[in-house]
């Protein structure tokens, strides 16, 4: 592995090598149009809304939409991206060699809606890109806000590793398994 440079694109190549399963006939799921960045409650588990649900800023959405487009990009340095990534330094060698394969260095992420669930708990929905070409579209994921930094949350990054078949050993605790709350 490059020490900077593709430390970011090894979660890419997750992302794209999810997106290219998916778009070799994987079903992905997709949800309703999603253009809210305010409000929310409830999500894919079926959570019931708490009595006030937190509004996203734009200063929040700007940072959770950042999170995610540096841990997928390709010249994001490792240790950046394992800080952009909930238990990140858990990921360390599932990171390495994802970054082995060559759409590493072609993989992006941009999210298109953030809508909190707690004031440390966002849902959003994010599309995986190859080049231009969008490859894995509207998924539903999460970030989650941890010593005052917005990350991708572990559950949606072992849920990319689980469409390619790919999931470790760490992904197999509450937070990798779980929606966080």
């Amino acid at each position: 592995m490059i020490i900077s440079g593709i430390g970011r694109g090894r979660l890419a190549v997750a992302a794209a090598a999810v997106a290219v399963v998916a778009a070799a006939g994987c079903s992905s799921s997709k949800s309703g149009p999603a253009t809210s960045t305010t409000g929310g409650t409830g999500g894919p588990t079926g959570a019931t809304a708490s009595s006030a649900t937190p509004s996203a800023d734009a200063a929040t959405v700007a940072a959770i939409k950042n999170a995610y487009a540096k841990f997928f990009a390709p010249d994001t340095p490792e240790q950046v991206s394992l800080g952009l990534l909930q238990n990140g330094a858990a990921f360390k060698a599932t990171i390495e060699k994802q970054g082995q394969g060559g759409y590493a260095q072609k993989s992006s992420a941009k999210v298109s809606a953030v809508s909190l669930t707690s004031a440390d708990v966002a849902k959003v929905v994010y599309t995986i890109y190859v080049g231009n070409q969008p490859m894995l579209a509207d998924q539903p994921g999460f970030a989650v806000r941890e010593n005052g930094t917005w990350q991708v949350a572990e559950h949606t990054f072992c849920q990319l590793l689980t469409l390619e078949n790919s999931a470790p050993a760490e992904c197999q605790t509450p937070a990798g398994m779980n929606p966080p709350k």
